[in-house]
């Protein structure tokens, strides 16, 4: 029977009796391959996070974000940023993997 990405079967114990045994579907991700991904994915943040610092455009807009401010509140909507980190990243990412 297979139940939200889980499956239940019955497992027979040594006297014969049989008891319901859950098991939870997983991915198999070979641990180096996983350790790598990790620290990739650490470095990438890192350099975004300093290149964010250093040139400061991020909080000041681009052409096409959204910002509103009225009566002592500001709200930000970065449309535009996000759409072009999400291109970058996934150029990167896609260069990165490829295989």
């Amino acid at each position: 029977m297979q139940t939200n990405g889980a499956f239940i079967r019955l497992t027979q114990l040594k006297d014969g009796s049989r008891i319901p045994c859950v098991q939870v579907w997983y991915l198999k991700v070979e641990q180096s391959a996983m350790e790598r991904m990790l620290i990739l994915i650490g470095i990438i943040v890192v350099i975004i996070g300093v290149l964010l610092i250093l040139f400061g455009w991020f909080g000041r807009g681009l052409p096409g974000d959204i910002l509103i401010r009225r009566n002592g509140v500001t709200i930000f909507i970065p449309i535009v940023t996000m759409i072009l980190l999400s291109l970058i990243l996934t150029l990167i990412l896609n260069l990165l993997f490829r295989r």
